[in-house]
């Protein structure tokens, strides 16, 4: 491993996974939202954030925490000032070995 490759953390469990699919669920939402919304290129490093996503937590490519909490910090901070339906960094926040589902931010779990 490279001194700038992050390490491999272990899977997530099946209920981060879960959490993690909402997540995933609700960039789609978001996504969906800024494309009919002409916002294109945000749509666009919203979808880079979380493409990769599926295949990591399957075992498929290599899983990091951080490096996922780095991607959706670096969105979250390049548009901190525009409205978002969904506050990643509050939901990642939120995914805790016990916790099967993801409260949506509005006090409601999907």
């Amino acid at each position: 491993m490279s001194s700038d490759q992050m390490p491999t953390d272990p899977l997530p469990t099946d209920e981060q996974r879960v959490a993690l699919c909402e997540m995933l669920s609700f960039a789609l939402v978001e996504i969906r939202h800024l494309a009919w919304s002409g916002e294109a290129n945000r749509a666009g490093e919203l979808a880079d954030v979380f493409h990769e996503l599926p295949r990591q937590m399957h075992g498929w490519d290599e899983f990091s925490w951080d490096q996922l909490r780095e991607s959706i910090d670096s969105y979250q901070d390049r548009y901190k000032d525009q409205f978002s339906i969904y506050n990643f960094r509050s939901l990642l926040d939120r995914v805790s070995l016990d916790s099967a589902r993801v409260d949506n931010g509005n006090g409601h779990s999907s």
